[in-house]
């Protein structure tokens, strides 16, 4: 009896042992965690504030310079002076006129020979050209349905006729192939009598 007292007493002892040191990582793990919930809340408060205050605010006001107050008045582009050294060509582009680049912008670019006077006279003579989506459009909406549906079927029918010609050819068997005449391919090639076997 004595024994079996002294056993439980310290079986117990060990139990309190192993239950207060898992009690104790319990509460220390959840510390730790709670002082990280803590951190990552600040973190996300502080991150709300700079997106709120600071962030959205400098994108407002950089949108607005750059979309309404950069392009009230643009200044006055100083005379243009065609140096040799500038818009070298060695080749031309293989578009427009071929002198000027793809971007190239008549408003703001600067190059141009011709003075101001004889373009804007040039504008007033020359009909102003439509955008090719513009000319693809306009053809579209003014296309006669008719004619379109007549033109289709034209198509249709050619290519319905060859696909007919070439599987009767595939119908008709050509065995055995004709072999080739090379006598008479050599005496139908002219050839000039001064020169050799090889043909110099």
């Amino acid at each position: 009896m004595a024994a079996s007292r002294f056993q439980a007493l310290g079986f117990s002892r060990r139990f309190q042992r192993i239950w207060n040191s898992g009690h104790r990582f319990q509460s220390s793990f959840r510390q730790a965690l709670q002082e990280e919930e803590k951190h990552a809340e600040g973190t996300l408060k502080n991150w709300k504030r700079i997106s709120l205050f600071i962030a959205i605010p400098a994108t407002l006001t950089i949108g607005y310079k750059a979309f309404f107050v950069d392009h009230e008045e643009h200044p006055n582009p100083d005379n243009y002076v065609p140096y040799s050294h500038i818009r070298i060509r060695n080749k031309a582009f293989p578009w427009g006129d071929g002198d000027h680049s793809l971007f190239h912008n008549d408003h703001v670019n600067l190059g141009f020979e011709k003075t101001e006077e004889g373009e804007e006279e040039e504008a007033e003579l020359a009909p102003k050209k439509d955008h090719w989506i513009t000319k693809l459009i306009v053809d579209y909406l003014m296309d006669d349905p008719e004619e379109n549906r007549k033109k289709r079927n034209e198509h249709m029918a050619l290519i319905r006729e060859r696909c007919d010609e070439y599987l009767e050819k595939k119908r008709k068997k050509q065995y055995p192939p004709e072999p080739m005449d090379f006598e008479g391919i050599n005496t139908a090639t002219l050839r000039a009598t001064e020169l050799g076997v090889d043909g110099y």
